[in-house]
């Protein structure tokens, strides 16, 4: 008999295989897109917030230009060359920052609103460059500004003497204003003061115009505070020294060393030969004593919108002898006035512009010297005549344009 070996393998359903591997490989697909999206989500965000700084740096390139702008138009003579003249026509200049303190730069032009005297629209577009592709961001803004000058003059003199005195042969000529002062007014003599005036009181002729009450406050720039004019200056962005002034006589003017022509002298200057500058003279803490023929004019830049003082004296003007002449085209500044010695109708002093005495006693000639002062507005922009406070700039409007 036979006997068959039983068959302990038998088979069951069929298996189905690789599912584990196709379970596999789903959840690797599955964390991959996971991944990925964690990863492009983590690269978006840090993109965002990479602009989101770049857009802010843009932003205060923009702010920093209105700023920059109002800066130059109350210190035009800091500006850069290539801002040019700063008048009707619009201007405008880049400033690019180290990028250790700002990256990007911005881009400022200004124009004169038309009609409108001392007010500027000024527009400032910050550019910062991403730090993914390199595209810049921009961000711009629109501003009018007002620039108020620290010093207005408005007359033909500006006096903050206690007491003035105008002697024989002094004429004082101004539309609509001859003159202000804090206090009382003599006017002897031959003495002529035409247009308003501003005193506490008369003494003596009275003056052809309106008589009007004394300003509250100095009309002139007090002794001390005006701008010290033998110190370096900046013109259109570079640093110059003004030069010096001799008593012998001579021609001065602009130079390339000494753009504006300003020259100085320390202690009393005594004019011994005829003397000529164009640009302004400045006696440093002495008088200037007239024993010739001086003649001072604004120096002529066509890219100057302003003017500096073309005479300042820190104690007084003295005219001695006869046959002297003193003849300004602009604003004069002395402490206590202009006096004579010995002088005769053949001494004048001419002043075209205006004439400020900063002390609080001043006197115009007290001799038979001929003085002649004649308000001329064209003359009387001028810049920085007192080291502080500093022009003034007022925001009309802030605009945010477009951005990119």
């Amino acid at each position: 008999m036979r006997f068959r070996r039983p068959n302990i393998f038998k088979e069951g359903p069929p298996r189905r295989r690789g599912i584990a591997l196709v379970l596999v490989l789903i959840v690797m697909a599955v964390a991959s897109i996971l991944a990925f999206a964690m990863l492009s989500a983590g690269a978006l965000q840090a993109t965002a917030s990479s602009n989101g700084v770049t857009a802010a740096a843009a932003q205060a390139q923009a702010e920093s230009g209105i700023h920059l702008a109002a800066y130059y138009l109350t210190h035009p003579e800091t500006a850069p060359v290539s801002a040019g003249n700063w008048g009707p026509t619009a201007v405008s200049f880049v400033s690019t920052q180290p990028p250790t303190t700002m990256p990007g730069s911005v881009s400022v032009t200004v124009a004169t609103v038309a009609g409108a005297t001392n007010y500027y629209n000024v527009t400032a577009a910050g550019s910062v460059p991403t730090s993914t592709d390199g595209q810049p961001i921009t961000r711009t803004i629109t501003a009018q500004l007002e620039v108020i000058p620290s010093y207005q003059i408005t007359g033909a003199g500006a006096f903050n003497s206690s007491a003035i005195t105008i002697g024989t042969g002094v004429t004082i000529t101004g539309t609509p204003n001859a003159f202000s002062t804090t206090g009382s007014v003599r006017i002897s003599g031959t003495g002529t003061v035409n247009g308003n005036v501003s005193a506490s009181s008369f003494l003596g002729s009275a003056p052809n115009g309106q008589e009007l009450s004394a300003p509250s406050s100095p009309p002139a720039p007090t002794a001390g505070t005006l701008t010290d004019y033998s110190q370096p200056y900046y013109y259109q962005g570079t640093l110059y020294y003004p030069g010096t002034v001799s008593g012998t006589g001579g021609t001065y003017g602009p130079q390339p060393a000494n753009p504006l022509g300003i020259y100085y002298n320390s202690g009393n200057l005594t004019v011994t030969g005829p003397l000529t500058v164009t640009g302004t003279l400045y006696v440093k803490g002495g008088f200037l004593i007239d024993n010739s023929t001086i003649t001072i004019n604004p120096v002529n830049l066509s890219q100057l919108t302003y003017s500096l003082p073309t005479l300042v004296v820190d104690k007084a003007i003295e005219m001695e002898g006869s046959n002297h002449a003193l003849t300004v085209s602009g604003v004069v500044c002395t402490n206590t006035g202009i006096t004579n010695s010995f002088a005769t109708n053949s001494t004048h002093v001419n002043i075209t512009g205006a004439l400020l005495i900063t002390g609080t006693t001043g006197v115009i000639t007290n001799g038979s010297a001929q003085v002649h002062i004649t308000y001329d507005s064209s003359y009387t922009n001028v810049l920085n005549l007192v080291a502080n406070p500093p022009p003034a700039v007022k925001i009309i409007s802030w605009t945010e344009g477009t951005n990119q």
